[in-house]
């Protein structure tokens, strides 16, 4: 071990540490530059130009209709409003007696404006068609009231307010316009009804029959029904008036007085059910109006009333002829 131990060398010792001294001389001190100030260039002044003055195109002068185009008369209702000729401004304010040229492919006339009338308060706008073939020479054009004069009407009613004659004007041109308008149809009914004009009111309603949605509206059979029924009391009354007629005019007036009223009222009973025949192509009522004539025949042969009885006679032959043909 010793001889080991002498062999190994120790290390040399480290060297020792450097030590640096920080420099102490103070820094240059730098002031700050002065600002550099720039005077702005003055600008140059510049004078408005007048404005160059654009003069107006001469007015052009219209020697006749455009070419190709025909001369239509032109009524509106209500008058004042704007006519425009397939969307071009055609009246700026359509009147009667007012004059428009329609070119060949113009199909359609429109109104615009204010159109608050009447009975039409909703509607602005209406299109009427110009027939492709043939000469037109006058053309009326009103708004279409649809909307508007059915909710007026039924406005009215509900107030239990009688509608205007023009209100019920403008339900009728609706009714014929459109078959389908089962509403409109109902309305004027019900005006008819209430007017007692029951003839008119069943003929609304037995058109209505005539479509599949009329036939299957249960308000159309319940006025009809209602309608048919105030036919035969009014029937009823009418012949109940007859027997009290009869009554007073057996024990007053002179027999001759008495005899000619009786005539003059089998003559009108006759002639009820007789168009009642022609209206609704019944049996029943082709019958009472044959058994009437034959009473009346009857009556003004025994009394000596020579031409009442031959007027009886014609009656009931004018009747019978037209049985077949009616009931056909």
């Amino acid at each position: 071990p010793r001889e080991v131990r002498a062999m190994v060398q120790e290390p040399p010792p480290p060297p020792p540490p450097t030590i640096v001294v920080p420099d102490r001389t103070p820094a240059p001190v730098v002031e700050d530059p002065e600002p550099v100030v720039v005077e702005p260039e003055p600008l140059a002044r510049v004078e408005p130009q007048p404005a160059a003055r654009v003069e107006p195109p001469p007015p052009v002068e219209r020697t006749g209709p455009p070419e190709g185009s025909r001369e239509v008369k032109v009524t509106c209702r209500p008058e004042g409003v704007s006519l425009y000729v397939d969307g071009k401004l055609a009246l700026e304010s359509c009147k009667a007696s007012s004059t428009a040229w329609m070119l060949p492919g113009v199909r359609k006339l429109s109104v615009e404006g204010n159109v608050d009338g009447r009975f039409c308060p909703r509607s602005k706008t209406q299109f009427a068609e110009i027939p492709s073939k043939g000469r037109v020479e006058a053309l009326t054009v009103s708004t279409d009231c649809q909307l508007a004069c059915t909710d007026f009407v039924r406005d009215r009613i509900k107030q239990g307010q009688k509608p205007t004659n023009d209100e019920i004007q403008c339900l009728i041109e609706l009714t014929e316009r459109k078959d389908e308008f089962l509403e409109g149809k109902l309305l004027l009914a019900h005006v008819y009804q209430g007017r007692g004009t029951l003839d008119e009111a069943e003929r609304v309603l037995m058109e209505t029959t005539e479509t599949r949605k009329g036939r299957s509206d249960p308000e159309v059979r319940a006025r009809l029904a209602e309608i048919l029924g105030r036919r035969k009391k009014l029937e009823q009354a009418s012949e109940q008036a007859e027997n009290a007629w009869r009554y007073r005019m057996k024990f007053r007036g002179s027999k001759e007085k008495r005899e000619k009223w009786m005539l003059t009222v089998l003559k009108l009973r006759a002639g009820f059910f007789e168009q009642l025949f022609y209206d609704k192509k019944d049996r029943s009522y082709f019958d009472r109006a044959l058994k009437t004539y034959s009473d009346m025949e009857t009556a003004a042969t025994q009394v000596g009333d020579v031409r009442m009885a031959r007027d009886a006679r014609a009656s009931k032959a004018r009747l019978q002829s037209q049985e077949k043909q009616l009931l056909e």
